[in-house]
């Protein structure tokens, strides 16, 4: 005896076979991210009053719009007391929050940071490690590429000196991956 399929049959027939054969379903964007940034760093320090940071970013997208973040920048500076040129080092670790995950990506987030005068051109007397705030937003250009800005503020500490404070800006070109 022959099956015969109704109209409303097939079309049960044809959903189920679509449901069982389809790919797995991909994110809109990538979850990693690796990038370069530049930006200006004002310091209160009577040593280097400011910066212009360039290095690397990157970050890790963990879950419920929580990502993991890595930076580290190189910089010549100029002393403030004898005018001689040096190197520094900045960089930090954080986690950051975003609002909204679509081509628009505003955050909040939260580092350790650290910053060095590379050599012995203030007599060592520059190392600091602190806790930086900031706020940001990222703009998608496509599915692999970001740019945005990045605002925070580095409240830096040190045994037997006071608090410095630096704020800092940087522009982030990121790739997703």
């Amino acid at each position: 005896m022959p099956v015969v399929l109704h109209r409303s049959g097939l079309v049960r027939v044809l959903a189920l076979c679509a449901m069982l054969g389809g790919g797995a379903a991909h994110a809109q964007f990538a979850n990693r991210s690796i990038g370069f940034s530049v930006g200006y760093i004002k310091l209160n320090d009577n040593i280097i009053q400011q910066a212009f940071p360039v290095g690397l970013m990157g970050t890790a997208y963990l879950e419920d719009g929580w990502e993991a973040t890595i930076r580290a920048h190189i910089m010549i500076v100029t002393l403030q007391l004898t005018g001689v040129q040096a190197f520094a080092a900045d960089g930090g670790l954080g986690i950051r929050y975003l609002f909204l995950q679509e081509q628009f990506r505003p955050y909040v987030g939260l580092e350790l940071s650290y910053f060095q005068l590379i050599g012995d051109a203030a007599g060592g007397l520059l190392n600091y490690v602190g806790a930086s705030p900031g706020i940001g937003a990222d703009f998608m250009i496509g599915p692999q590429f970001s740019i945005g800005p990045r605002a925070q503020v580095n409240v830096y500490w040190m045994i037997n000196r006071s608090l410095n404070v630096a704020y800092q800006a940087t522009v982030e070109l990121g790739f997703y991956f």
